[in-house]
């Protein structure tokens, strides 16, 4: 095992991946949340009048399964929507989505379009998976110029997995960069994949928002 692998595998071995986003309402034998439905009429009702924080939170409800059945393509629509009107958080998770595939094609040029977009509007949390994806190429060519860039644009905005990075690489960048770069792999191998998704998403993981 290269030690680059090593050093990605311990930045993954130290974040902390037990705080998974729970659900205010309890699931039925389906896997479908009971007493979600009316929450999601009043989402729905809002969203299809172009309310951009209730498409982004519609997407939620189809993600993680609240009050219907998950379906990541349907979640992928609703985030679309909010993105397509300027929605940082919507852009930030069709990103995810393309990174880990989920009711898409794995695209990660695609991927990282979506996340500058968040990443332009300020988003510490997109602005910190890309120094990610520079760090340990995964999509793109292993930079890490460019993930200190991006580390330290998100620890300005308060990223605080961002600034624990950046203290790591500027640390370990002389012993880094004696060792062979790769070039762009694939985004992640299977036995990292649930601890890795869970950790994405727990980076920008909030209860949908109550509409108006």
């Amino acid at each position: 095992m290269s030690k680059r692998l090593k050093s990605c595998k311990l930045l993954l071995s130290s974040i902390d991946v037990s705080r998974t986003k729970s659900s205010a309402c309890p699931v039925n034998s389906y896997g479908v949340q009971k007493d979600c439905e009316e929450d999601m009429q009043k989402y729905r009702k809002a969203a299809e009048q172009g309310d951009a924080d209730a498409q982004n939170s519609m997407g939620d409800l189809y993600y993680w399964g609240r009050g219907v059945l998950r379906d990541y393509k349907e979640a992928m629509k609703w985030y679309r929507k909010a993105a397509e009107q300027g929605n940082t958080d919507a852009q930030y998770k069709i990103g995810n989505l393309y990174c880990f595939g989920q009711g898409v094609m794995t695209d990660y040029q695609e991927a990282m379009k979506w996340y500058r977009k968040a990443a332009d509007q300020d988003s510490a949390d997109a602005q910190n998976i890309i120094g990610y994806l520079y760090e340990c190429g995964n999509g793109v060519e292993q930079d890490y110029q460019e993930a200190l860039k991006w580390y330290r644009k998100a620890s300005e905005h308060g990223n605080d997995s961002a600034k624990r990075k950046l203290v790591w690489l500027q640390k370990n960048l002389s012993n880094l960069n004696a060792s062979p770069k790769k070039s762009s792999r694939s985004f992640i191998n299977e036995q990292q994949f649930t601890a890795f998704e869970r950790w994405i998403y727990n980076l920008s993981a909030t209860a949908p928002r109550q509409p108006n």
